[in-house]
């Protein structure tokens, strides 16, 4: 009986520290000032540690609209304000996005994923953006 105990006790520590460490902790923040309202509402802050032709993400999010990948998607040279041209999707569901974009320098990208097209005489009216053009070819 002890053993199984001790078995299970073992167990359950090596499950805890598999989520504990398995997962990074990302922080959430509210900017000190707003962004474009074309930008939508939803952005997450990218850092490149050094330049690449080409930068693989995978993000994690909860969307609620039905078709995610009917949605435009900016990512925005912090910087420059420079809007990265090549944006390849792998995997896009209401769970998970997978991205391979570029190229890019080292410093902080904005990916805004869902933006919109506002109207500015009515809160809640507008549309979101078409899909993003395929990358370029020679990329």
């Amino acid at each position: 009986m002890y053993a199984r105990i001790k078995k299970y006790v073992f167990i359950c520590l090596l499950f805890d520290c598999c989520l504990l460490f398995g997962q990074s902790v990302l922080p959430y923040s509210v900017p000190s000032e707003s962004w474009d309202e074309r930008f939508g509402n939803h952005r997450a802050i990218i850092t490149v540690d050094k330049p690449s032709d080409a930068l693989n993400i995978d993000f994690l999010w909860r969307r609620h609209d039905r078709d995610p990948e009917r949605r435009k998607m900016w990512i925005i040279n912090a910087q420059t304000g420079e809007e990265v041209k090549n944006i390849y999707r792998v995997f896009l569901s209401q769970e998970r996005c997978e991205l391979v974009f570029g190229p890019v320098t080292q410093g902080d990208y904005y990916f805004y994923y869902l933006p919109y097209n506002p109207i500015t005489d009515q809160y809640w009216a507008g549309d979101y953006y078409p899909p993003e053009n395929a990358p370029d070819a020679s990329w």
